[in-house]
């Protein structure tokens, strides 16, 4: 039997994710809870508003615990876009 997994239930927040913004050139971050998600494999993505730079380095780091920080800089204003698979 396959393990059972939900990505519904992925849960994703944080100062890197606030409906209001965050300023640009300043690192920001969101947290990723898996926890009631199953097993799985975690993909995140975090796209800038620029065409020259699409893809932002994101920095992931898993807490241990079904728990994830995942650390990126902003460097130009408008839009990103975060992509969160499981």
């Amino acid at each position: 039997m396959k393990p059972r997994v939900e990505p519904h239930q992925v849960k994703v927040g944080g100062e890197g994710v606030s409906p209001k913004g965050v300023p640009a050139s300043l690192p920001t971050f969101f947290t990723i809870d898996t926890e009631d998600a199953g097993i799985g494999d975690l993909k995140v993505e975090v796209s800038g508003p620029n065409a020259r730079h699409p893809k932002v380095t994101t920095d992931v780091v898993d807490d241990g615990n079904g728990k994830f920080r995942a650390n990126y800089l902003p460097e130009d204003i408008g839009n990103y876009t975060v992509l969160s698979c499981f």
